[in-house]
């Protein structure tokens, strides 16, 4: 019979038609949508369904169960980052666990990528946000997650802090600089 999942939200469960006979399903967890008294029924939950059969010549009746499992479990995946941009790395990969069951599109509405956008891995090159959204082509079901990419590329600041004189008989003079400590001199 059927299953439940994100692609297939009703699913149908059918019997032989038999002439002479009526049809009645219940259930007791289940959400039938429509055919309660036919032989075809269709369910919208996960559940047991019974079907009740009734000979309307001898009102002799069987039941039967039956079963519809659900699946609709979202794609698990992480995304991991290469780093912080900064001058001398200007670019980054931001890389998601791959499967061959998933489909994946990378969308930023702030920063910028280079290369496709529907891989498990994105090659990025400015500061953002950057969405994956996976679905599986087993139960269709997606999931969304995001990671923000930082940037560093504050220049060095420097500051003259003394020039000494010079003079006209090409002595050397002492400049002393002074620059942003969280940079290196």
């Amino acid at each position: 019979q059927g299953q439940i999942n994100c692609l297939t939200e009703v699913t149908l469960i059918t019997v032989d038609q038999i002439d002479n006979h009526s049809y009645r399903w219940t259930s007791d967890d289940g959400v039938i949508e429509g055919g309660r008294l036919t032989a075809q029924v269709s369910v919208s939950t996960a559940g047991q369904y019974q079907l009740t059969l009734t000979n309307s010549l001898t009102g002799c009746e069987s039941t039967q169960t039956y079963t519809i499992l659900e699946d609709i479990t979202s794609p698990d995946v992480n995304i991991t980052s290469g780093g912080t941009l900064t001058c001398e790395q200007d670019q980054i990969m931001l890389v998601a666990n791959p499967n061959d069951a998933f489909t994946y599109e990378w969308i930023t509405t702030d920063g910028s990528t280079i290369g496709s956008n529907t891989l498990p891995t994105l090659q990025v090159n400015a500061a953002g946000t950057y969405q994956l959204i996976t679905t599986s082509s087993i139960n269709g079901c997606t999931a969304t997650q995001s990671i923000t990419v930082q940037e560093d590329k504050e220049q060095p600041v420097i500051e003259v802090l003394s020039v000494g004189s010079v003079d006209c008989s090409g002595a050397n003079a002492l400049i002393t600089l002074s620059a942003n400590p969280n940079h290196t001199q």
